[in-house]
């Protein structure tokens, strides 16, 4: 939350409050809870685990 709240003080451009996942996700128990914006989240989460694994996996080192 707090890079929200900070984007509004130093003035950056709105679609940079995009960037941070805490614009997506409903603010419980306040709001409504939405399936889709969470759901996004977890597929960009595994692809980025994934993709990081196979990085880990072909990664230059010798054995000592």
């Amino acid at each position: 939350m707090g890079a929200v709240y900070l984007g509004q003080i130093i003035g950056l451009p709105d679609w940079t409050r995009g960037l941070s996942p805490f614009g997506h996700v409903p603010a419980l128990p306040a709001g409504d809870f939405e399936l889709a914006p969470v759901l996004g989240l977890l597929v960009v989460a595994a692809g980025l685990s994934w993709s990081g694994l196979l990085a880990l996996r072909r990664r230059d080192v010798s054995a000592a």
